[in-house]
């Protein structure tokens, strides 16, 4: 009775609804056991969870409660669990089968926690196994419930709520939104492929501490930087186009290396009326810059749009280049008397700029991610 009061002056309900509240702890558990008081828009929802993380029980209190955090706490014990599996084999066995079968499709998409947790650059996977024992991590999710006020209407709605994981066995989606010690955020693991287009006059770095131009840091987002998220490579300041960013650093090299000949398709508008046999030849041979000889396939030559009464005539030049040296292209084409006025890069290996704005960014494609996983070394070699 003196917790019932308690309870009751604590969420400022009556003193039936923490009776409800009580009788229905003890129902799983000798000793009376609150597991949670979760914050909404409208009302607190008190609720009551097994080792799983499943809702067994969930009473709405009025909206004037004073909310705080909560710890998950095992409601069953080995011998409840027992005697309730009996009763439920007796009483339900004809549908057992059926939520089984639905249990199982959900599990699906459920990870071990220090699984997890490991992948996210956190450490090892024992390291992880040791932050989940001390149950020093906290997963932050969202979920829709339903609160009945008196006049016996329902709502949906949001409840936020902030699980302690018990262990390293306890199952949650691989995109979980977690926490160290309750303060730091674990950042989500970033894709593999972003795909930018990046703008003229923009520096290929995350930081510029020299003056004032832009950089790429400023326009990626901090949670992916935190994540591992890189540049592939460089273009120039005064260089727009396609700008590949990664998150493995296996990739990269395989995207950059020469010895992996993984093309870049440019457009370059460049100054003269172009002899495009003459250029063809001269590029395929190979032209010599003071980084050495560097060839590339000129794919075809057009009138650039560029063109008007203020400027020289202007010739946009399409070619390919299997190297990343820099300021080649500019440098190529200049030394064969053609000086590139605007230079764009279109693609990168099999991904393509397309229609992306200038400035923004995208996600990879099902079959851009299958190529560039494609590259990766596989597991046999990464041992070796």
């Amino acid at each position: 009775f003196i917790l019932e009061e308690k309870m009751a002056r604590f969420f400022a309900s009556s003193r039936r609804q923490a009776s409800m509240l009580l009788l229905a702890s003890t129902t799983f558990h000798s000793t009376p056991t609150i597991a949670a008081f979760v914050r909404t828009t409208t009302a607190t929802t008190v609720r009551l969870y097994h080792h799983h993380l499943t809702t067994t029980t969930r009473i709405a209190i009025p909206s004037s409660t004073v909310t705080t955090d909560y710890r998950t706490t095992q409601l069953f014990s080995s011998s409840s669990k027992s005697n309730n599996k009996k009763s439920n084999n007796k009483n339900s066995s004809s549908s057992s089968n059926s939520k089984h079968k639905h249990n199982k499709k959900k599990d699906r998409d459920l990870y071990r926690a220090d699984r997890v947790l490991s992948n996210r650059g956190t450490g090892t996977r024992s390291q992880a196994f040791q932050l989940l024992k001390a149950r020093r991590v906290t997963m932050i999710t969202t979920t829709s419930s339903s609160s009945s006020s008196s006049t016996a209407t329902t709502e949906e709605e949001d409840v936020i709520v902030r699980v302690i994981l018990n262990g390293p066995a306890d199952k949650i989606p691989m995109d979980a939104q977690l926490l160290l010690d309750g303060t730091h955020e674990i950042p989500q693991l970033p894709p593999l492929l972003n795909i930018y287009h990046k703008p003229r006059n923009m520096l290929s770095a995350m930081k510029n501490s020299e003056d004032e131009r832009a950089h790429l840091g400023q326009v990626l987002d901090p949670r992916l930087v935190k994540g591992g998220m890189h540049p592939v490579g460089r273009l120039d300041y005064d260089t727009s186009g396609l700008l590949l960013f990664s998150s493995n650093g296996d990739l990269t090299q395989r995207l950059l290396h020469p010895r992996h000949a993984v093309q870049k398709e440019y457009v370059a508008s460049v100054e003269q009326t172009v002899d495009v046999e003459k250029l063809s030849k001269m590029l395929k041979d190979g032209v010599e810059t003071t980084e050495g000889v560097h060839t590339a396939t000129l794919l075809n030559v057009s009138s650039s749009p560029h063109n008007n009464d203020d400027v020289d005539k202007l010739t946009d030049v399409r070619l390919v280049v299997a190297e990343g040296k820099h300021r080649m292209v500019r440098r190529m084409l200049a030394n064969c008397g053609h000086p590139v006025v605007e230079l764009r890069r279109e693609r990168h290996g099999e991904v393509l700029l397309q229609d992306l704005g200038v400035g923004q960014f995208r996600e990879a494609t099902p079959q851009e991610l299958k190529w560039a996983e494609s590259l990766l070394p596989s597991k046999k070699k990464r041992k070796k």
